[in-house]
């Protein structure tokens, strides 16, 4: 009888094993250069660690509504303050890919914080949760679909700044050397998954914490 149940035993766990590999995850990623740059390397840590996976790209908010309605198994390179979207389908892998810098972006040499343009418009991409909590009532916003248009906006005064990651700021920083950056937020980018695939979490965890990613030698 023992030897049965330790039989029965050995095939679920098998089973288990069996179908963590039959997996492939699809992972959504922000289209913007340098965040497909950085997936990328994740991506292959990944797949060298056995877990199977392939990126997906789009833009912000149509990756929230994916991963929401489960047609994503999770996304790479999102914030702490994220998991307050979608914490009801998905969790947060605790290791995080890297450390950024949230800046704030203006003309204005003098400025050190948000606080010095308080009362003032902020602009920032729709969905950036992180930027709509720093500005709260102190500011006026502005909403926008695409990075591209605020540097846009800042230039014809449409608005006092912007805030961004320096993840998406690198990808149009060279174009823009009249402006101004303060770090206002560190800002830990992880990977979330959608709460069925809980049971990779200890793996992935010590696959990004394995992975020596020093973002801006790449």
């Amino acid at each position: 009888m023992k030897a049965v149940v330790a039989f029965l035993v050995s095939l679920c766990v098998l089973s288990g094993a069996s179908h963590a590999l039959d997996r492939c995850l699809v992972l959504g990623v922000l289209s913007h250069s340098e965040h497909q740059k950085i997936s990328e390397l994740v991506s292959q840590a990944l797949t060298r660690g056995s877990i199977c996976n392939h990126l997906r790209y789009a833009p912000n908010n149509r990756l929230t509504s994916f991963l929401k309605s489960q047609r994503l198994d999770g996304e790479v390179l999102r914030v702490t303050d994220y998991r307050e979207q979608v914490q009801d389908v998905a969790f947060m892998v605790k290791q995080p890919i890297l450390t950024v810098r949230g800046l704030l972006l203006s003309y204005d040499q003098g400025v050190e914080s948000l606080q010095d343009l308080k009362g003032q418009t902020i602009g920032f991409v729709r969905g950036t949760h992180w930027a709509k909590r720093l500005t709260g009532k102190t500011h006026q916003i502005v909403e926008v679909s695409q990075l591209e248009q605020l540097p846009e906006m800042l230039m014809k005064e449409r608005i006092a700044g912007f805030l961004i990651n320096e993840v998406s700021w690198k990808k149009v920083s060279a174009d823009y050397p009249a402006f101004y950056e303060v770090n206002v937020r560190d800002l830990s980018a992880h990977i979330y998954l959608l709460n069925k695939h809980k049971d990779l979490e200890e793996s992935i965890n010590r696959i990004i914490k394995n992975l020596d990613l020093v973002l801006y030698n790449q």
